[in-house]
């Protein structure tokens, strides 16, 4: 007689949706963004760039240059909104966009990434306070 309760099928992944894995790369990717700003590692936070994005930033003096300036002006509140942030990712291709905490004052920006040889990256060169 067979047991009861038991099964052989595979429980789904906790993404539970269509290109979990790659939504869970791209998330790690802002999460070690937001970890990066939250502890002031201006090099964190551009490993997390493409090469085409941290060149867009040459004329500020380059990436790490403009975020090590930048990230001393981040106050703790905005660091721990940082820390506790969960982005939700959505994948379209090699291309995922996610909402996550405005480092500009109040609210939230959506933030575009990029697989680039296997990896997510920040796609475009969303730095703040860079407006038109």
């Amino acid at each position: 007689q067979p047991e009861t309760g038991t099964t052989t099928t595979p429980a789904p992944d906790e993404e539970g949706e269509t290109g979990g894995g790659d939504a869970a790369a791209a998330e790690q990717t802002i999460r070690d963004y937001l970890d990066g700003v939250a502890e002031g590692d201006a090099g964190k936070v551009c490993d997390q760039f493409t090469d085409e994005a941290k060149s867009e930033l040459e004329v500020l003096g380059g990436c790490e240059e403009f975020f090590a300036e930048f990230l001393q002006v981040i106050s703790e509140e905005q660091k721990e909104e940082l820390r506790s942030a969960d982005p939700e990712v959505e994948v379209n291709g090699d291309r995922a966009t996610a909402t996550v905490p405005s480092l500009e004052g109040d609210g939230e920006e959506t933030i575009t990434l990029q697989k680039v040889g296997g990896e997510w990256k920040f796609a475009e060169n969303e730095a703040p306070g860079e407006g038109p």
